[in-house]
């Protein structure tokens, strides 16, 4: 939380911010015949549009061969549709450590407080952990490079 402290916060300001989702995780979303659509507004928010972005792909980091674990695709299709400015790109890794970070204190935070609950509280805990371990080797602008290429990998 302190690169999202010292790095992320000051410029947050800086981007551009549109009513969001704020919670586009696989839990919620439906795949049909005729496409993807969402469900569970009830985190919705006025924030920055890059944040729906790094709170889906942060749930898909997955894989430590790849440099943001398998978000590369999503990072990649996201950007073919919304493309994102220079400081967007420099943001998006402190922004989907930031939400991994807030998922596990969070979920320790309402664990202690229910603990009867605390297994299926901290059901997330272990993937965002992993995630945090992949992205960790990621500064500012080794992750800002990984952000770029996989913006130029795309491939319809």
């Amino acid at each position: 939380m302190a690169e999202y402290a010292e790095f992320v916060e000051p410029q947050i300001s800086d981007v551009a911010w549109q009513v969001t989702h704020n919670d586009p995780s696989p839990f919620n979303m439906m795949v049909t015949g005729e496409g993807m659509g969402f469900i569970d507004f009830g985190d919705g928010c006025w924030s920055p549009r890059i944040q729906d972005l790094a709170i889906a792909a942060s749930h898909v980091v997955r894989d430590p061969a790849l440099p943001f674990g398998g978000a590369e695709h999503l990072i990649a299709g996201y950007a073919s549709v919304i493309a994102l400015s220079a400081l967007e790109a420099k943001l998006l890794v402190g922004l989907m450590r930031a939400r991994q970070s807030a998922l596990i204190l969070v979920n320790y935070w309402r664990s202690h407080l229910f603990p009867a609950d605390a297994q299926y509280i901290k059901k997330n805990v272990a993937r965002a952990e992993h995630g945090l371990s992949i992205l960790a080797p990621l500064g500012v602008a080794s992750g800002e490079m990984a952000v770029l290429a996989a913006m130029s990998s795309f491939q319809p």
